[in-house]
């Protein structure tokens, strides 16, 4: 094996060294600022896939250091030894990695690989990350994702632009990985075929990141700088192999002597090579000088340069340097910039070395709730496991050693058990489990191993009722109830005979093409489905039905329970009067196809979810086999909605529970099918052949949209700026005194929440308040006084999580374990910290919703007038004491989806800003691409678009179609926000302008609000508001509407018209590759003569006259916008 580099170095070499010259030009030398680009000569014959990295083998790129995600500044060099290659013959694209592990704890690496089975979980082990992009420059193709460790775990991901899919079903045919470790090093091959790739000419460039994922501590490391979104295209190297291309190796960027920027360039052509190489340096804050050299190297030949300088101090201070390699004519073979620190310290965790005693592993669990505490032990590792007869817990108080229960196990599976222990009641307190060995031997009475854990019963939140009440608030209204039908806010249901909708009328209009029904197919044959059902209980908040039905052998009883938000919450209980396996059972909802352009299809997690256009076609158009999941294992997903912009219907579940699932997971749990007039949504519940042995209980939720009417003024709205009425958000907790992901400021004393509220809304600022809060806490210093100076303002929304928490609260010490979604984490048990480490994977259980809502009343009486979750979406609860999950049949254990969880939060939250006379639901939920119908029908300002940050136009990150199944807030009354994405970290000022150009064009055009909107976008809102808008005095005509106000010919185009009594405006945006627009408009509707006449918004000087009601206006340029005024003779 191969040596590794240096911590940051190279070893001795013969260089060419060169005179050095300082740059001519100004430029940012403190931060890495290149995208890397690598234009490298093919390989002649492929390197061997063997997990041994022979000298002279990887003719291609070598790259010697990785950038670290967070190693002491932004886009510092890894400094933990890391390198990677990458070589091409044409036929395969070839990577490989050789990188230090932990010097005493070696790699982690608990995953095994599963066959063709995606292992999410190796996330958390050391691994191995390529992203590889087919079109990285282009509007189409597809981007590829893999994370593989030492053993071979594999997560692949293949993302489709043309409809935005992210498909974890895909595995490259022909893929090689060969890893070994040893002496502290890791060394991982591997091998991909292009065409899996969809890759046709390595010539073309390709995006590359190649990533290395550390452990101990944790760091995403990658190649290059700048990086916010892993698979954005932009920060991604440009990588092409071609016949007259060098091969380039960096060697390094300083040794003992100091500064040693050195690389290696050889020609592996057939004919002479000239190049031109350039290397440079500087010290933080100081100039950068280079060195330069032009060769002309034979076939075959290679040769060294590098650029010396002494240390600029012998203190750890950032360097920078920057490699250029060049063709005669200019072409670049390689670019980089890099930044590193010169004596970063040991970047390895710390880690305590077992002593022979400890050979006994231990892990509890503490539920204060249930009263359980679970523990795990194992003893593989004791070299006397085999006299080990017996394992006891006992469960004793910390002060006065009284043994409070006590639990012994004789029977283990390979030296390990894992049980649960019910305590009584226990009084406030520390205690500890003590695992206690049986093996026949004096001193047994002394654990072997013994663990803490804390009960308290004085939290003030403690089993409260906040947000718990009967009362509808507005905009519901009373649930009412006429013979079978129950109606709810903009929609009425009727019942069926199975207890399901026989019509839905949405907004007016019928959205089912019959009723929903079930199919069962029994001995072979379908079956009759009869039933008979009825209101059994009718109240304004809530409706309850039952419905008995029989089909053959089976029995069904529908149970549904409908919230006044139109949640139909459904229990349905199987069970069968004989023995004749049950075929298949499925849930079936006929949908008007004509009302059924778009869905939105979402998994547990975030950035994968499918929101865009129904597939065309006739049959089977989509099912969930191929839909993105996290850890929820099979085909189910638990969440699909299906509409249009505003109308539509949701199906959700929390999980397959008590299904009869094909574990071979070839079944879709739930499909697509169109035929004729109907496209029909089918949930197969049972999907093998079984008999009904026991009654089994299933529970799913059916929602119409929209689920409320969109605010009173909602156009006027403004998220920051922009708006005649503007909220603001406190982008974290610091901004309002707390601890990252903490609920409460500091000392639980919500003074400086309210002195931030009257600050923003009332403009009186306490400036000796916040002087001598801010000494008093200065490590929220900057954030708080940021807050302070907020001005002229609506609505103050303070930022929480619902996945994250700080751990040094005494809360976090009783409650970790309950609400986790894992098991056995890491905790946290020493007392009187004053900050703490971060987790991440929190579950909204019963007692953290209330410890939640406790301290969101807390926000809202101290003037805040909403509360925003950040990041929420579907997760996966595996804890196996909290869960609803369950072990399938199979063996392995399915989780359950959190979505009546994150509902029960954002409902109590609606109820709770209602009784404190919060007129404007401004809870604001950050879903990024998970539009949850049935929990955001509670919220009022929803936030979309953290995701594809970078420099590219906005027409390229998100389709209409998904905008329009995603971001609109029709569904759910929601007012439509998004984040700005990060525009001005683009530096080009002109790229910039042009950039945020693009993002006014789709925003406008969908009416999406966005956060601190530029000048151009903030105008052109102002040029609409001039006219009315978002008052009765103007209406407006949006494109998808089914009878359009205006036809665009000449242009692929989003648009909007802006109608009031004297003026309208037209906003055009193009989606394609520009062009000349024909517009007609429908002057009959908009009180405008045939030879209306328009003026550019943006230049009064340019005047277009209609001819016959068309107007003809100049070529707009690809993603460009165009803003008219039409008022002459309306």
């Amino acid at each position: 094996m191969g040596k590794l580099n240096g911590q940051l170095g190279i070893a001795s070499l013969g260089l060419i060294l060169a005179c050095a010259s300082p740059a001519l030009a100004e430029e940012n030398w403190n931060t890495p600022h290149l995208r890397p680009v690598a234009r490298v000569g093919r390989c002649q014959t492929p390197p061997s896939i063997d997990g041994v990295i022979a000298d002279g083998e990887w003719r291609g790129l070598h790259v010697s250091r990785f950038v670290a995600q967070g190693a002491g500044g932004k886009d510092v060099l890894q400094p933990r030894a890391g390198e990677f290659w990458l070589a091409s013959d044409g036929q395969g694209l070839y990577v490989a990695v050789r990188s230090a592990v932990h010097p005493t704890a070696g790699i982690v690496a608990n995953c095994k690989p599963e066959g063709k089975k995606d292992i999410g979980e190796t996330v958390y082990d050391d691994s191995v990350e390529l992203w590889i992009d087919n079109t990285p420059d282009g509007k189409g193709g597809k981007y590829y994702q893999f994370m593989i460790n030492s053993l071979g775990a594999t997560f692949d991901k293949m993302y489709d632009r043309a409809d935005g899919s992210a498909n974890l079903w895909w595995r490259p045919e022909g893929f090689r990985q060969a890893h070994a470790v040893a002496d502290g090093v890791w060394t991982a091959e591997f091998a991909i075929p292009l065409a899996e790739l969809e890759v046709a000419d390595v010539a073309k460039p390709i995006g590359i990141r190649v990533c290395r994922n550390y452990k101990r501590p944790w760091d995403q490391s990658r190649w290059a700088p700048g990086v916010n979104a892993f698979d954005s295209a932009e920060t991604m190297g440009r990588v092409s192999f071609a016949e007259s291309a060098p091969a380039v190796s960096e060697l390094g960027f300083q040794d003992d002597q100091g500064i040693n920027v050195a690389i290696e360039v050889a020609n592996p052509g057939r004919t002479p090579l000239p190049v031109r190489v350039k290397l440079g340096y500087n010290a933080e804050q100081q100039p950068r000088y280079y060195e330069e050299w032009a060769e002309d190297l034979a076939p075959a030949q290679s040769r060294r340069f590098a650029y010396r300088k002494e240390f600029f101090s012998p203190e750890n201070y950032p360097a920078l340097a920057e490699i250029q390699v060049a063709g005669a004519d200019g072409t670049v073979h390689y670019q980089r910039d890099v930044k590193w620190r010169t004596s970063p310290g040991d970047p390895w965790e710390k880690l305590a070395v077992a002593k022979a005693e400890d050979a006994f592993e231990f892990a509890i669990e503490w539920h204060p709730t249930p009263k359980l505490l679970r523990w795990r032990a194992g003893f593989a590792g004791f070299t006397e496991r085999e006299k080990v007869t017996a394992l006891r817990v006992v469960v004793v108080g910390a002060d006065d050693g009284r043994a409070v229960a006590e639990s012994r196990i004789d029977q283990f599976a390979e030296f390990a058990t894992e049980q649960r222990l019910e305590l009584p009641k226990l009084a406030d307190g520390n205690y500890r489990a003590e695992l206690h060995a049986e093996s026949g031997q004096a001193g047994e009475d002394k654990p072997v191993r013994s663990l803490p854990f804390e009960q308290r019963s004085d939290f003030a939140w403690l089993n409260n009722d906040i947000g718990i009440s009967d009362e509808v608030i507005p905009p519901f209204t009373p649930l009412a109830v006429e013979g079978s039908r129950v109606s709810a806010v903009l929609r009425r249901h009727a019942l069926s005979d199975v207890g399901l909708w026989s019509s839905v009328v949405a907004d007016g209009e019928e959205i089912l093409a019959g009723p929903m029904r079930f199919e069962v197919v029994q001995g072979g044959k379908p079956q009759a489905v009869t039933g008979r059902a009825a209101v059994v209980q009718a109240k304004p908040n809530l409706v309850v039905t039952e419905a008995q039905w029989a089909a053959g052998e089976v029995q069904g009883v529908t149970r549904g329970e409908m919230d006044y938000d139109g949640c139909l919450k459904v229990t349905l209980e199987l069970s069968q009067a004989g023995d004749v396996p049950v075929d298949s059972l499925d849930l079936v909802i006929p949908l008007k196809n004509a009302l059924m352009p778009l869905m939105h299809a979402c998994g547990d997690g975030l950035r994968i979810n499918f929101g865009g256009v129904v597939p065309p076609g006739d049959g089977p158009v989509w099912s969930s086999i191929k839909a993105s999941r996290s850890d929820l294992i099979g085909t189910f997903l638990p969440y699909v909605w299906v509409g249009e912009e505003g109308r539509g219907l949701t199906w959700f579940a929390a999980n397959d529970r008590d299904w009869i699932i094909d574990t071979t997971d070839k079944t879709a749990a739930l499909a697509l099918e169109r035929q004729g007039d109907a496209l029909t949504l089918r949930v197969r519940l049972i999907q093998k052949p079984a008999v009904l042995k026991r009654t089994h209980t299933i529970t799913f939720g059916l929602m119409a949209t929209p689920a409320k009417p969109m605010p009173d003024g909602w156009r006027q709205a403004g998220l920051f700026s922009g708006g005649r009425r503007n909220t603001t958000f406190l982008g974290m907790c610091m901004y309002w005194g707390a601890q990252l992901y903490g609920v409460f400021p500091a000392d639980r004393d919500f003074t400086v929440v309210r002195k931030i509220a009257e600050s923003a809304k009332q403009g009186r600022r306490d400036d000796a308040f916040f002087e001598e809060y801010i000494k008093a806490h200065p490590n929220v210093a900057a954030e708080v006084r940021w807050s302070a100076n907020l001005r002229n303002v609506e609505g103050v929304v303070p930022y929480t999580n619902l996945r994250g928490a700080n751990t040094f609260t005494p809360e976090w010490r009783v409650y970790q374990d309950e609400w986790r979604r894992g098991n056995f984490g890491w905790r946290e048990t020493r007392t009187g910290l004053t900050s703490g480490q971060i987790d991440f994977t929190l579950i909204p259980t019963p007692s953290q919703i209330d410890f939640l809502l406790y301290y969101y009343r807390e926000h809202l009486r101290s003037g805040m007038d909403g509360i925003y979750w950040d990041n929420i979406c579907i997760y996966s609860n595996a804890n196996r004491v909290t869960s609803d999950g369950y072990l399938r049949e199979d063996g392995l254990f399915q989780p359950e989806a959190d979505i009546w969880r994150l509902r029960e939060v954002t409902r109590r939250t609606a109820v709770l800003a209602h009784q404190l006379g919060k007129t404007d639901n401004l809870n604001m939920p950050h879903m990024t691409n998970a539009a949850l119908v049935p929990v955001f029908s509670w919220t009022g300002f929803y936030l979309g678009w953290e995701w594809k940050y970078g420099d590219s136009d906005w027409q390229t990150r998100f389709t209409r179609e998904y905008i329009r199944a995603i971001n609109l807030g029709r569904q759910t009354g929601n007012l439509p926000g998004v984040l700005e994405g990060h525009t001005h970290q683009i530096a080009d000022a002109e790229k910039r302008a042009w950039v945020q150009r693009t993002r006014a064009g789709v925003a406008l055009t969908h009416e999406i609000i966005v956060q601190m909107p530029d000048a151009l976008l903030a105008g052109a809102r102002k040029a609409l508001f001039d006219i009315g808008y978002g008052t009765e005095a103007c209406r407006v005509y949006n494109y998808w509407e089914r009878n359009p106000v205006a036809t665009v010919a000449g242009l692929d185009s989003s648009w909007i018209v802006c109608d009031s009594d004297d003026q309208t405006l037209l906003v055009l945006c193009d989606w394609g590759g520009g062009g000349t627009p024909v517009v007609t408009l429908d002057g009959e509707r908009l009180g405008l003569p045939r030879d209306f006449q328009a003026v550019n918004w943006e230049n009064d000087g340019q005047v277009f006259q209609a001819v016959n009601g068309r107007l003809t206006l100049p070529e707009l340029k690809t993603h460009d916008l165009m803003i008219l005024r039409i008022g002459g003779g309306k």
